[in-house]
């Protein structure tokens, strides 16, 4: 059988039933982006070793096995090396020659903590690399130091040495391995029962072929929430309670949806790994029948906060509710306010006016098409046919993110900057404009006039 990747090792490993379909199945080949946290941080590390030799991941395995094999015989340190043992293909994101001899082995990781799927991973390398003889004396990982802040003296990247978790695995690591190959050979998918591991370090892409979906759980209570959630099912319809509608009346509302990066390598003042930096906001504004629109979106390479701060101020000088889908608006606009100390008394008072229309909805609505969720991009097409995310070239958080981040790149062309801009503003803008159309919808529901029990 021919040697496994170490990724596909690790999912086997997590469940054989991935594994097996994973190989009949294969998902399209991973492509990475330069400017995603995993590259970032590896070219930070990469900076830590100015003397050590990179392994183009664009060779051939067998190139990039060769320029290894060299590499090792006089370099101090490896990027990436190819190496192949114990039925294992593996590319060790760092090998470190040791003063006294002998190799520390590291994963590179865009992380602040370690996680069990590290030491595995780094079980799985070391297993390889002394099956070619090679003297592995540390293994660890490196990775982000959460209490590095760009004006503290504190390192970017940290070193943590995992070297007695690795060993405690080694022992039983090769009868997993072949017993994870014996099933691999099964004509027919092993059998495998659903847990925590399908999602757990990421969700499985195969989970379809192990569990049909599951039937919602009514609630079976005597309360008012109960009975429209059951009356809504059995005549499928939207119902709404009265006290959602007089929740979320109002003559003239807000609506306000924010995006924002969360960096692994910090660039501003009080922040650190992975702070969350608003970038971005849309607002619409709804006065009796005239809705009009306001946005930000930061575009320069400067610290986005002040100017956003100031831009949101004035866009909400008005009064009136201000309508959001969760809690992120609230956590933003309070982080806001510690950084801009002058204007927290201001947002602070915004704080006060959200209203988070998913609460609401959760609490005093029901439509059978939610199937249970309460995602804004599950719940927009049931309420509101016809109006949706697609045709967008942005369609979830993590694509806006990526836009942004390239938007921001020095070798980013002018034409496509704009081009990246305009996504943004489509995206968030649709972010806004649906959470007025999700209220439309509740304050035109039928209300759901039943009799109830009290307990």
């Amino acid at each position: 059988m021919a040697a496994l990747r170490r990724s596909h090792a690790l999912e086997g490993l997590q469940c054989a039933r991935r594994l097996w379909w994973g190989q009949r199945e294969p998902r399209a080949p991973h492509v990475p982006d330069p400017l995603s946290p995993a590259e970032q941080v590896h070219a930070a590390a990469r900076e830590e070793f100015p003397d050590g030799v990179r392994i183009p991941q664009s060779l051939s395995w067998d190139q990039a096995l060769e320029q290894t094999r060299q590499a090792l015989e006089s370099e101090r340190v490896v990027f990436r090396g190819a190496l192949e043992g114990a039925g294992l293909q593996i590319r060790p994101d760092i090998l470190l020659r040791l003063p006294k001899g002998g190799w520390r082995l590291m994963r590179v990781k865009a992380a602040t903590k370690i996680r069990r799927v590290h030491v595995r991973e780094l079980a799985l390398e070391w297993l390889a690399c002394e099956a070619l003889g090679m003297d592995i004396r540390e293994a660890g990982v490196l990775h982000l130091n959460r209490r590095h802040r760009p004006e503290r003296n504190e390192p970017l990247l940290r070193f943590s040495d995992r070297s007695d978790s690795v060993r405690e695995q080694l022992p039983e690591l090769p009868a997993e391995l072949e017993a994870l190959r014996a099933e691999l050979a099964l004509e027919e998918a092993p059998e495998a029962l659903p847990g925590r591991r399908c999602y757990w370090p990421r969700p499985c892409p195969y989970l379809r072929r192990c569990k049909a979906p599951e039937p919602i759980e009514l609630p079976d209570g005597p309360g008012p929430h109960a009975a429209m959630v059951r009356a809504a099912q059995e005549r499928e319809t939207l119902l709404v309670l009265p006290s959602l509608r007089e929740k979320i009346q109002a003559e003239s509302a807000y609506f306000l949806d924010f995006e924002a990066v969360s960096p692994p390598i910090p660039r501003f003042e009080g922040c650190r790994p992975f702070s969350t930096l608003p970038v971005q906001f849309s607002l619409h504004r709804l006065e009796g029948d005239q809705l009009s629109h306001v946005d930000f979106l930061h575009r320069d390479p400067s610290d986005p906060r002040p100017p956003l701060a100031r831009a949101l101020l004035a866009a909400l000088e008005r009064p009136g509710p201000i309508f959001v889908w969760g809690e992120f608006e609230s956590r933003v606009i309070r982080k806001l306010g510690q950084h801009e100390p002058e204007l927290a008394p201001r947002l602070q008072a915004l704080v006060h006016r959200l209203r988070d229309l998913q609460v609401l909805a959760r609490a005093g609505a029901w439509h059978p098409g939610f199937s249970g969720s309460w995602s804004i991009k599950r719940v927009l097409p049931v309420l509101a046919p016809g109006h949706s995310y697609d045709g967008l070239e942005l369609s979830d958080g993590g694509q806006a993110v990526q836009a942004w981040t390239h938007m921001q790149h020095e070798r980013t062309s002018p034409e496509r900057r704009e081009a990246l801009a305009r996504s943004l503003l489509a995206y968030c803008n649709m972010d806004t404009l649906a959470l007025v159309h999700i209220r439309e919808a509740l304050l035109a529901a039928e209300v759901f006039g039943g009799s109830f029990s009290e307990s």
